[in-house]
């Protein structure tokens, strides 16, 4: 018992300090532990202690992904990959041995892990599941700092999904327009693996392109272990969207664009409730709002979104915030007054 609290212990400490690498071994030794002691004999300790490692674990594994990201280094999905084995083993184990409590916290880090891998339908089911458990208002509150996150973290996931949406219809207007087998050759363009020869068990899988280089394309594949391979443009074939997967796509993206919106006002109205309107957290959520309110594309949302970032650069001139987020406003304000000059224009619809 204190051999396994100690390293766990430790581990924290090590990714507290971002030295994820010390923090794996000591969790791995902590389940080496664990899985010997099982061995002879299972008891609700020992199961807690299971699952806590397997989590632990897991959550380094998406920690590593995530730094590596913000280290400007493309993240390694393959961790993640094993992140989703062993956070899905945990909540296994969980709910084998009816233990609810810690549920929530397990599925905070698995939406993470969802989210890096574009797995978005499950994050976004996976953070309703978890606000219907213990991480919920009955625990917190209707109005609380944890609630506010909750909905901010959905509007993220929604945003990015609508993204990834976007870029699929405009890649396919792009070849109605110019006929171009080559624009479902770039990035975010889903192809049909074919004519492999040394690796044929990969033919007729599907994947999505994930970078160009030269005539070449790296392409992630559609398998459990997220496999990305180097091929050719003669062993992928474009996977057109049939007129009916277009018009889902386009239903999809409406209700992302109002999940995203409803969110992002959740959780402006909840922060400003427990900080006040003069508060840092308020000026991102008022530009999380603005930004859902921006991404509809329409003019009385983009004007809404103007008098967002207009109130979001008053406050953040009062406080005095640190440049680096003056910048990031000035521009987000510069691009919304850009787009509603655009509609203010006679006979324009449409800023996009």
């Amino acid at each position: 018992s204190g051999l396994f609290e100690t390293l766990i212990n430790l581990g924290e400490i090590y990714n507290l300090r971002h030295k994820n690498d010390d923090a794996l071994q000591v969790y791995q030794e902590a389940l080496e532990e664990v899985r010997s002691d099982i061995a002879h004999a299972s008891t609700p300790l020992l199961q807690t202690y299971l699952w806590s490692s397997l989590a632990a674990i897991g959550g380094t594994y998406v920690k590593q992904h995530n730094r590596r990201m913000l280290d400007g280094v493309k993240g390694d999905k393959h961790k993640c990959v094993a992140a989703i084995a062993l956070l899905e083993e945990a909540l296994g184990i969980l709910h084998i041995n009816q233990q609810d409590g810690p549920v929530a916290q397990v599925l905070k880090v698995l939406v993470l892990a969802y989210n890096n891998l574009e797995f978005f339908d499950k994050a976004r089911s996976t953070l309703k599941e978890s606000l219907a458990l213990n991480f919920g208002p009955r625990y917190y509150g209707e109005e609380s700092a944890q609630m506010a996150a909750y909905h901010q973290q959905f509007a993220f996931v929604c945003e990015r999904q609508a993204k990834t949406i976007r870029s699929q219809l405009c890649m396919h207007m792009e070849y109605m327009l110019t006929n171009l087998m080559s624009c479902y050759h770039s990035p975010g363009s889903r192809v049909l693996v074919e004519g492999l020869q040394k690796k044929p068990q990969y033919n007729g899988c599907e994947g999505v392109v994930v970078k160009m280089n030269g005539l070449r394309m790296r392409v992630c594949l559609d398998v459990h272990d997220k496999q990305e391979m180097m091929l050719k443009p003669e062993n992928v074939c474009p996977l057109f969207p049939t007129a009916e997967k277009l018009q889902g796509q386009m239903l999809k993206l409406q209700k992302l664009v109002l999940e995203q919106m409803t969110s992002s006002k959740e959780c402006h109205r909840i922060q400003i409730k427990v900080t006040g309107a003069k508060h840092t957290n308020t000026i991102i959520t008022i530009q999380t709002l603005a930004h859902a309110y921006f991404s509809t594309n329409k003019p009385v949302e983009t004007g809404l979104a103007l008098e967002l970032l207009i109130q979001a650069d008053k406050i953040n001139r009062r406080m005095g915030v640190d440049d680096q987020d003056e910048v990031q406003l000035s521009r987000a304000l510069s691009e919304v007054q850009a787009a509603q000059a655009q509609f203010d224009k006679g006979g324009v619809l449409s800023a996009v």
